[in-house]
């Protein structure tokens, strides 16, 4: 990939053209947010007027083991945290969705962190029940806990990283994405954290593109390490067909849109995301009705959501719209197929960015594909519901545990990536 920046007399008339374009933008996103006294208003009684469960939850300080910087092929420096021993022989890694970050999954690593720290924990924990703390999953992880006390060779490690252009990561050196750049980058956070032993990968939306365009590049890596999937909110394409619950006429007219929109984005980033950041409240009840099927979630769990949103760079929210659009790897899951890698498939059934046609399509085209619809759901389930998904996830954990062979007593499996950076106790770095 390459990027040329130009710069010429002519671009005078362009930047004037910008900065008129992106003032309107903002402008109109000022007067919108400041005539909207009825949404700020209820946004605002939604976040305060109901006892909410979660509103005491550190979701800026999730349990962590190791921080550490792998910088990708492209020279893109990501930002990569893990729990768990480094020589265990299972690497369970994580791939976030589209402008979310590693945060996403805040309540399975909680649950998997007490399954790998037990004696720090007490009792069943809560990991996202509502209630007197006797979580979906505390069972799982009693069986798993139990597993591991039982096998001392056996293990996993759980890693989890913030694609490129989110969260913590840099952003890629060009202005429009491809799904091969975070299927490469996959590829490089593997080879630099586990590049031994069995792998399971855990994608939710975009991160479960991302897996399906890895199991293209590379089927050598699929069929001698990987050992189980886990697919979240997942396509493997037809999503330029959905409309995402809008009227259809702004689904006929977004392509057309589209490279203006681009154009604009790129030329006056951050006066658009200053205009965002205007509109918070409004995107925060978005973030409710689009997000979250039930009609009374949490208010903590909506901000966390909505932070995540609104946190991502304007240059990484187009950057990535062509490629989601555009994405397309059905044929892959013919030769997946023939791979026989047990998967688990989840959807929520509200879900309007990847719906449950979707999910029931990659289980149909996978023999060994388990495939669970929750009810009341929408595209960001491991939030919305965190306990019943923690319970699916350990299960299948524990499972690829299970079938998993032990590293060799007296073999230590080190990464030799020169550009896996691990340091102890982030919390203090950052």
């Amino acid at each position: 990939m390459n990027h040329t920046q130009r710069s010429s007399g002519g671009d005078v008339g362009r930047w004037k053209k910008a900065g008129i374009i992106g003032a309107t933008v903002g402008a109109a996103a000022a007067a919108v947010a400041a005539g909207v006294a009825a949404p700020r208003y209820l946004a605002r009684r939604a976040r305060s007027d109901k006892a909410d469960p979660y509103a005491a939850e550190p979701f800026e300080f999730p349990p962590t083991d190791h921080v550490g910087i792998v910088t990708t092929r492209d020279g893109v420096d990501l930002n990569v945290e893990a729990i768990g021993d480094e020589d265990a022989p299972l690497t369970v890694i994580f791939a976030h969705g589209y402008c979310m970050e590693s945060g996403v999954f805040y309540f399975q690593r909680k649950a998997l962190n007490e399954v790998l720290h037990p004696s720090k924990h007490h009792g069943p924990g809560t990991n996202g029940s509502r209630g007197n703390g006797h979580s979906p999953d505390a069972a799982s992880r009693r069986n798993l806990i139990a597993y591991l006390h039982e096998h001392p060779n056996a293990g996993f490690r759980a890693v989890f990283y913030d694609q490129p252009g989110h969260g913590r990561s840099g952003a890629l050196p060009d202005t429009e994405y491809s799904i091969d750049d975070l299927a490469a980058a996959l590829e490089d956070v593997i080879e630099a954290v586990a590049p031994e032993g069995k792998l399971m990968i855990v994608g939710h939306s975009m991160g479960g593109m991302s897996v399906f365009a890895l199991a293209r590049r590379r089927p050598d890596l699929f069929k001698k390490r990987v050992a189980a999937l886990c697919l979240i909110s997942a396509s493997a394409g037809g999503i330029n067909e959905l409309n995402f619950g809008m009227p259809r006429v702004l689904k006929r007219v977004r392509r057309t849109a589209l490279p203006m929109v681009q154009r604009v984005t790129g030329w006056t980033p951050q006066l658009i995301d200053r205009a965002r950041h205007l509109a918070g409240d409004i995107a925060w009840l978005i973030t409710r009705k689009y997000g979250f099927a039930n009609d009374d979630p949490s208010p903590a769990l909506v901000s966390e959501v909505e932070r995540m949103n609104t946190h991502t760079p304007m240059p990484t929210v187009m950057g990535y719209v062509r490629a989601i659009l555009d994405h397309d790897e059905t044929a892959v899951l013919g030769t997946m197929r023939t791979w026989k890698i047990p998967t688990l498939i989840i959807v929520g059934d509200d879900d309007q960015f990847t719906p449950t046609e979707h999910a029931r399509f990659i289980a149909e085209s996978l023999p060994h594909a388990t495939h669970v619809v929750l009810a009341q759901a929408a595209h960001v389930p491991q939030m919305e519901h965190p306990g019943e998904i923690s319970q699916r996830l350990l299960e299948i954990i524990n499972k690829t545990v299970a079938s998993t062979p032990p590293l060799k007593r007296g073999r230590t499996r080190k990464s030799t990536h020169r550009l896996w950076t691990p340091f102890k106790n982030p919390k203090k770095e950052f």
